[in-house]
């Protein structure tokens, strides 16, 4: 699916790009623009710095970067995975509580362009995902005998056949499997000191 992360990107931002053809978001923009001038650049300014601040803590935690200090190797990822989102989850609740930005996004066709914005990102996560490789066949045939090692399997099979008012004739088939202990495995292994 190579071509699923270019078409999932393209939906995301035409659904957000949609915003600049609305009329009314253009209508109500170019009120709070004329009404007050000043509040909205504060909050335009304070939008592009969280933003700012959201896609540098996203990039710093998709680079894999890990550093040792003694013992333990800590990455990079696992440090600003939680600050990333907080700083988004930040951003968003600016906005919808910002009054400036509240009729905006309180635009009726908004839960549209939202459903394609999700797809979009959900579409283009697509392309990264691989399947698992197989296992080699040298391991699926070791973890055969190592499981036939550690069990016991019995398989007992009869036939039946008897002579009573109608004749009968019948089969029966019993297989059971058990663990043997874990000592008993040990112990009858060959021992490599004499």
């Amino acid at each position: 699916m190579s071509g699923s992360r270019p078409l999932g990107l393209l939906l995301a931002w035409l659904s957000a790009g949609t915003v600049l053809l609305d009329q009314q978001m253009r209508q109500q923009s170019l009120h709070f623009q004329r009404a007050q001038p000043t509040e909205l650049g504060t909050t335009g300014f304070y939008t592009i710095l969280l933003m700012a601040l959201w896609w540098l803590l996203r990039q710093v935690r998709d680079s894999e970067l890990e550093f040792p200090l003694g013992r333990w190797h800590i990455s990079l990822e696992k440090i600003f995975r939680p600050l990333a989102a907080a700083a988004g989850t930040y951003l968003l609740l600016y906005l919808i509580d910002n009054p400036q930005t509240h009729t905006l996004l309180s635009d009726p066709q908004n839960p549209l362009r939202l459903v394609g914005i999700i797809t979009g990102v959900l579409l283009s996560k697509v392309g990264d995902l691989s399947p698992r490789p197989e296992e080699p066949e040298l391991i699926t045939q070791c973890r055969s005998h190592l499981y036939r090692l550690q069990t016991i399997q019995q398989a007992t099979h009869g036939q039946t056949t008897g002579a009573a008012q109608i004749l009968s004739l019948g089969t029966n088939h019993t297989t059971s499997v058990s663990t043997v202990s874990p000592n008993w495995w040990k112990s009858s292994a060959p021992c490599s000191s004499a």
